[in-house]
């Protein structure tokens, strides 16, 4: 069956009318509610809960935790360890060990042949080599070789001793020499501070050489009757108990005679020398050396 064109457009427009009437009268209903009521407004309060990204993981924030304060510690301070840099020695430097023969103030006859011989510690941190000489300063040399090469190798903390072949003059006097090392270098270096000084000989030179005990102007005699007195008043003992077993001239270069008798005591250089004599004493096993002037006016002495 078919319907006219006419009928069906007709129909369409009632039907179009008729949706329009119902939106008129129903629309605002629906949208606010009823229709004497107005819509009620919302309160909006920002919280502390962050802003969502739409798309993105979120993660809580974790919570912040106050500094607490920690009880005191009763274990004791560690101690801290100063550490010190240990200076290190120079490369050249020489220590005095003693005189092996021909100890100072040694008294010689004209012309006498004799050997000195120091011995010395090599205080530095390089090897005294075939290119090391034991050379002459300044004063008496005593011989025509003031250049020794040394024999051998000596490492540092070694002791070596040194041998120069002398001579004494022929004309009586006091005589001394002083003595340096070098190096290959045509450097020189000796003992003490700074490696600076230098060593040396020192001999009186007689017609006659040594004198023997008992001089006839009785300098020897009262020597030996100080040194006695004295050492006996040092040890708490009777002079009875101290034994003289020898004499002999010799020569003090410094105040303390040559005996090393610490700071508290002022012990000056004497270029010239000091006579004097050497004593040998005895208590009972024990041994002593006791160093005099020349009149016994005043002693030194040491154990042996």
């Amino acid at each position: 069956m078919r319907f006219p064109y006419w009928l069906i457009l007709s129909i369409s427009l009632i039907a179009g009318l008729g949706l329009v009437m119902v939106g008129i009268f129903i629309g605002p209903s629906l949208l606010s509610g009823s229709r004497g009521n107005p819509p009620r407004t919302q309160d909006v309060r920002v919280t502390g809960t962050p802003v969502v990204w739409a798309g993105f993981p979120t993660q809580a924030a974790a919570p912040t935790r106050l500094p607490t304060s920690a009880p005191p510690s009763t274990a004791p301070p560690t101690p801290t360890e100063t550490v010190r840099a240990t200076p290190q020695p120079p490369c050249n430097a020489a220590e005095f060990v003693s005189d092996v023969t021909v100890p100072d103030g040694t008294t010689l006859r004209l012309g006498q042949e004799f050997d000195k011989t120091w011995r010395l510690k090599n205080a530095g941190s390089c090897t005294w080599d075939r290119h090391y000489d034991l050379v002459f300063i300044k004063g008496s040399p005593l011989t025509a070789q003031t250049v020794v090469p040394l024999s051998g190798p000596v490492y540092p903390g070694e002791v070596v001793d040194l041998t120069v072949q002398m001579a004494a003059p022929d004309k009586p006097g006091s005589y001394s020499g002083y003595w340096m090392l070098r190096d290959g270098d045509d450097q020189h270096f000796g003992i003490g501070k700074g490696a600076i000084g230098m060593f040396w000989i020192a001999v009186d030179v007689t017609e006659s050489g040594a004198p023997e005990p008992g001089d006839p102007d009785g300098d020897a005699e009262k020597a030996a009757e100080a040194a006695r007195q004295f050492l006996a008043s040092q040890l708490g003992a009777s002079p009875n108990e101290i034994v003289v077993l020898g004499v002999e001239s010799a020569r003090w270069f410094d105040t303390c005679l040559g005996i090393e008798l610490g700071a508290a005591f002022d012990c000056r250089p004497v270029p010239e020398g000091i006579p004097g004599y050497r004593v040998q004493l005895k208590r009972g096993s024990n041994l002593y050396e006791a160093r005099t002037s020349l009149s016994g006016s005043y002693v030194y002495w040491k154990t042996v």
